[in-house]
């Protein structure tokens, strides 16, 4: 197996490093990059960010294993990614094999797709997306870098979700949703949803973000 590097060590390392320790065969977890957290399932913690140029003359592979942060972050996710990016890491795409991957689906670098899920026929993710448990991605739906689609989310086919937004739990989503955008747990929207806009309750409201 793979030496792999989780950076961050928050409550998404925990799913990280548990579908690296049962869901595939590919990759072993040997340290967590992170100033503050405790070991994860027994991994030790061996470094902060300053550590990982001197890490990867020894380790090839990395994975980020921060999610959202306490005021959805997602910026944070991307320029982890990009310091990954700058050492020379390798970045692989991290699969659960109780996920669902359908014909001509296309990857970036740097997924997420945990247990339960579906990518159906000709979907395309982009770079560092998280996907939770139970989603399904509809046929030929395209999702941009950087962004977290929250467990049982439903997104219907053809339409796109753009770069740093997230998407809440138990969404269904029929319309295209722009960048940066933040939709709450629970939402139905048939509505195209612009760049930069919050929607929240089942209406839905749209609040621009500052």
């Amino acid at each position: 197996m793979k030496n792999i590097l989780i950076v961050g060590g928050g409550s998404h390392c925990l799913n990280v490093i548990d579908l690296l320790l049962n869901e595939q065969r590919t990759f072993k977890p040997v340290g967590i990059i992170d100033s503050h957290a405790k070991p994860v399932l027994k991994i030790p913690i061996i470094g902060e960010d300053k550590d990982l140029k001197k890490l990867r003359k020894t380790i090839e592979y990395a994975f980020i294993g921060y999610g959202i942060g306490t005021n959805i972050n997602l910026e944070k996710r991307k320029i982890l990614f990009e310091s990954l990016l700058r050492y020379k890491y390798k970045i692989p795409n991290l699969i659960s094999n109780r996920a669902f991957v359908r014909s001509n689906v296309k990857l970036g670098i740097g997924n997420f797709i945990q247990a339960g899920s579906i990518l159906d026929t000709s979907t395309r993710l982009k770079d560092n997306i998280v996907i939770g448990h139970n989603v399904v991605v509809g046929h030929s739906t395209s999702i941009m870098s950087h962004s977290v689609i929250g467990g049982s989310v439903n997104l219907n086919g053809g339409i796109k979700i753009g770069n740093k937004t997230f998407i809440g739990m138990n969404c269904s989503i029929l319309k295209s949703v722009g960048n940066n955008c933040k939709i709450s747990p629970g939402v139905f929207s048939s509505e195209k949803i612009l760049n930069n806009f919050m929607v929240f309750d089942n209406k839905p409201h749209k609040i621009k973000l500052s």
